[in-house]
């Protein structure tokens, strides 16, 4: 039984698809299902059902995939035992929400390469849902981004804090009042946010349908950086992680709006695929997170 075979069988499953497992792992589709039917034959029995353009996972195929996994992830495993040479190198595969990737990889990946310099960092940014998936269909090594809590039975949390969102504008903007802000009023700011799909901007979105509102910003974009310059000169309000302006706000360039309601808490996560072998570049890196943001029960 050929591992070569296995790991293509994982990937159809994954994706649900012989054409996009064949994109994903850069074979023809013919060759994809040459593999899958080289299973089959030796397994003596049939692993998906075609009906149309759809396939599905017999149940000879559910069982299959279960200990597939164990074994993709014993041959990861004895790579890294005979790979091992006491130094950290590799590659490792960041997937991070671009806040994250503005605000915080600054301070980390500096000091990671100069722990760890035989490390390649490959780094995508993307939404939290496309992040997931990519740990799914092993595209990344961690994803890091910011959500309510992850509990799903194929990831697991190496390390997590909870993060404040924060409604935040220019000190010179002009306010209706001193006190807390209404969602009304609020909702009448001009406003710049991060696209759809982002969970802080999920969590607006929410917030106020609740309460039979909604915005329209004037901008939409997915660099914080931006959204962080264009706030400065007094462009309009925006929603956005602690992290993202902390030291906009100990400047004073920016202020914190209260408003009425907002009380959601997320939690920026470092998680990984459970079927995946932690490599020492992963757990340095972990390692170095929670050194840099304190211990998990620190932050409890």
């Amino acid at each position: 039984m050929e591992l070569r075979n296995i790991n293509t069988f994982t990937k159809v499953a994954e994706l649900e698809s012989f054409s996009k497992a064949a994109e994903h792992l850069g074979y023809s589709q013919s060759t994809v299902t040459i593999q899958i039917k080289q299973l089959e034959t030796e397994l003596n029995t049939k692993l998906f059902d075609r009906m149309g353009h759809k396939i599905m996972l017999t149940n000879s195929g559910r069982a299959l995939l279960t200990h597939a996994k164990d074994l993709l992830l014993m041959e990861q495993k004895v790579k890294g035992i005979v790979q091992d040479t006491g130094s950290v190198k590799g590659v490792l595969r960041l997937g991070l929400i671009e806040s994250i990737c503005t605000s915080l990889m600054p301070d980390i990946l500096p000091r990671y390469h100069a722990l760890y310099p035989d490390v390649e960092i490959q780094v995508i940014t993307d939404v939290n849902e496309n992040l997931i998936e990519m740990l799914k269909t092993n595209d990344v090594d961690l994803a890091f981004l910011i959500d309510k809590k992850i509990c799903t039975p194929d990831t697991v949390t190496a390390y997590e804090f909870p993060q404040n969102i924060l409604f935040v504008a220019s000190r010179d903007f002009s306010l209706p009042h001193d006190g807390v802000l209404s969602l009304k009023e609020i909702a009448a700011m001009p406003f710049i946010l991060t696209e759809k799909g982002i969970s802080y901007r999920l969590s607006l979105d929410d917030l106020l349908a609740t309460h039979n509102l909604s915005l329209t910003p004037f901008l939409e974009i997915g660099d914080t950086s931006t959204i962080r310059d264009l706030i400065k000169k007094n462009m309009g309000v925006s929603i956005l992680p602690e992290f993202a302006v902390n030291r906009r706000l100990e400047k004073g360039d920016i202020i914190n709006l209260k408003v009425e309601h907002w009380d959601v808490t997320l939690y920026t996560q470092l998680i990984y695929n459970k079927h995946k072998w932690m490599t020492p570049a992963m757990q340095k890196f972990i390692d170095l997170v929670a050194d840099t943001y304190g211990k998990k029960e620190d932050k409890k």
